[in-house]
């Protein structure tokens, strides 16, 4: 017999309440993830799976994002204490 815990968990898993509960902690910790001069012409708008979209102001933005891309999943990461990004998809 499952506990009633484990089968919470895996109903969170099978739904996208846990995707939306860390985009949202995302997007309420941006301007300390990204820096104030980034997230205020960025934002996070969809996390699925271990991807996260971020919307960019414009072409020169997605450049710059590009090329920080590695360390903003890092700091992403660490902020969730485990690999929760694998990708960042830029869009403008």
């Amino acid at each position: 017999m499952r506990h009633i815990k484990d089968i919470i968990k895996s109903f969170i898993k099978t739904t996208k309440i846990n995707e939306m509960a860390e985009l949202n902690f995302i997007v309420e910790n941006w301007e300390k993830i990204a820096g104030k001069d980034i997230s205020q012409v960025t934002s996070p708008v969809r996390l699925y799976k271990d991807k996260l979209f971020i919307s960019v102001e414009n072409s020169v933005i997605m450049e710059e994002m590009v090329y920080r891309k590695k360390k903003l999943i890092e700091k992403i990461n660490s902020v969730f204490k485990e690999e929760k990004i694998k990708n960042i998809i830029f869009k403008i």
